[in-house]
């Protein structure tokens, strides 16, 4: 229920500037959003409205202000009422899945005839009176997109981030990467394949392919999602599920959670080495002992 930049045969107050029909009033619903381990829970969830017409529209009964939760692949939508006093609101986690979509509305409880907002922009000048119908959005703030109950995999982030391939059809020595919704695809030869699989599993060597492989691979990663300008992070994530187990790996070595200047402050390169535990620097020393001593034994 997505209405996005539908117009409208009367004036609705847009948690958007720019396509709101109100001058100065504001609309906007609050909560913070958090998944237990059974539930996912909209803390103090609330609205803030300040145009007295319409909250006397809600007070009266007339229109109220819902939370409008939908989850396409469980094919759970439901309406939550909201209040001006915070209150959590708890879903089942096990009705939820993937993506969900968060959008708050005031709507209408019954036909409103007339419908007699106050505070309209100079593009409704000579107009005071309108008809609304029961169900007709009054208002809106939408919307949220939230990842619901995704497996990070954090202990092991080569899986959960990358998927790597050995492909007969590559026979030039080259590695090639492409950066898909779910992983990073790393596809190579079947003989630099065997090679790979001969080292990954050895504690000292294995900071090799992820210097040849894994670093550039990431860093290459993060220059795409950066492509168009700088974005919220859970825009980020919500386009990349890969990336959600770039926040939890960046969390765990920091203790708290990555913002956008974590993520837009510094070279892709660099970060990707950080979030792959500095695997160019190890592989340097690995290099190193290999070629002075002949032997990691």
């Amino acid at each position: 229920m997505l209405l996005g930049k539908r117009l409208f045969p009367y004036p609705v107050l847009n948690a958007e500037k720019v396509l709101s029909n109100y001058s100065e009033d504001t609309f906007e619903v609050k909560y913070k959003g958090v998944q237990g381990e059974d539930d996912y829970i909209f803390q103090k969830a609330h609205y803030i409205l300040t145009n007295a017409y319409l909250q006397s529209l809600i007070d009266d009964g007339k229109a109220r202000c819902v939370l409008f939760v939908e989850c396409s692949s469980t094919r759970f939508r439901k309406l939550y009422d909201l209040s001006l006093e915070p209150k959590d609101i708890k879903i089942p986690l096990a009705m939820l899945n993937d993506r969900i979509t968060v959008s708050g509305y005031v709507i209408a409880t019954q036909d409103i005839e007339p419908f007699k907002p106050t505070g309209l922009d100079s593009f409704y000048d000579g107009f005071d009176e309108f008809f609304v119908e029961a169900h007709d959005v009054l208002a809106l703030d939408e919307y949220v997109r939230i990842k619901i109950n995704y497996d990070v995999e954090d202990d092991n982030l080569t899986s959960s981030i990358f998927t790597i391939v050995g492909d007969s059809e590559i026979t030039d020595g080259s590695i090639r990467t492409e950066v898909t919704k779910k992983k990073i695809m790393i596809s190579m030869s079947k003989g630099n394949y065997a090679s790979y699989i001969g080292i990954k599993d050895i504690e000292e060597s294995k900071w090799l392919p992820f210097a040849i492989m894994l670093v550039p691979a990431l860093a290459m990663a993060f220059e795409k999602t950066k492509e168009g300008g700088r974005k919220p992070l859970e825009d980020i994530a919500f386009e990349y599920d890969w990336f959600m187990s770039v926040q939890a790996r960046f969390k765990k070595a920091n203790e708290r959670e990555m913002n956008e200047d974590d993520y837009y402050g510094v070279s892709s390169y660099e970060l990707a080495q950080q979030m792959l535990d500095m695997a160019s620097s190890k592989a340097l020393d690995t290099s190193f002992y290999l070629i002075s001593k002949g032997s990691l034994d």
